[in-house]
């Protein structure tokens, strides 16, 4: 099933619990699953991979002139967009344009096959506008052009991606307990239970996440 949002930390000591490790109270979970959502984006190349909840605005410079129009390359997915505005100088500066007669999102089957969009192409009668460049006859104002949405390439995060994200997190939170082991802690008491680690379970258990992740990440990689 996908999901709409990241993992949370909890699942990240259930799944190390139901392995046989009982984390120590010392080993704070908190950020082990950002880290591997930001390690999965950076090597598959989608970044960000799940969709922003509320619109971003993102600055863009004009692109150069051509026969064919007016194409912007974004750099990133955009899957839904709220607005687009040339002449942007600050708030309240530069006009909205209207989409599918101003601008078109490309490219126009994107949406049909569940992939977000990564150009924009101005119409022509966009070309005439004195405020598409912020000072004419200068070309390409440094980011006069304003494009408010939702950005990434995934509205949802598949099932193994979820589970590659717990298990690449888990796999960071046994490598800084392995490290605490490797520093004099091998047994460990809270209240009345005491606790002893096998340093060779957590480098185990380490490693087949990490290779389950890896798994993962290699069949999602980016390919432009």
């Amino acid at each position: 099933m996908p999901y709409d949002h990241i993992p949370y930390d909890d699942e990240v000591k259930s799944l190390l619990e139901g392995s046989g490790i009982d984390v120590p109270c010392e080993l704070n979970l908190d950020g082990y699953v950002a880290s591997a959502m930001r390690d999965f984006e950076k090597r598959t190349g989608y970044k960000p991979f799940l969709m922003d909840e509320s619109f971003v605005d993102r600055f863009y410079d004009p692109p150069r002139p051509s026969s064919s129009g007016q194409t912007l390359f974004l750099d990133a997915g955009l899957i839904e967009v709220e607005s687009v505005t040339v002449g942007y100088a600050g708030p309240g500066t530069g006009t909205e344009l209207i989409k599918d007669q101003d601008f078109f999102l490309q490219d126009y089957n994107a949406a049909a096959e569940e992939r977000p969009y990564e150009m924009i192409e101005f119409s022509r009668t966009v070309l005439s506008r004195s405020d598409f460049y912020y000072v004419r006859p200068v070309v390409g104002a440094t980011k006069s052009i304003k494009v408010s949405g939702k950005w990434g390439y995934w509205s949802t995060i598949p099932d193994d991606v979820y589970k590659a994200l717990i298990r690449g997190a888990a796999s960071l939170a046994l490598t800084d307990l392995k490290q605490g082991l490797a520093s004099g802690l091998v047994e460990y008491a809270e209240d009345d239970v005491k606790e002893r680690y096998s340093v060779e379970l957590i480098q185990k258990l380490g490693d087949g996440y990490e290779a389950f992740a890896n798994r993962v990440i290699k069949n999602y990689k980016f390919v432009s």
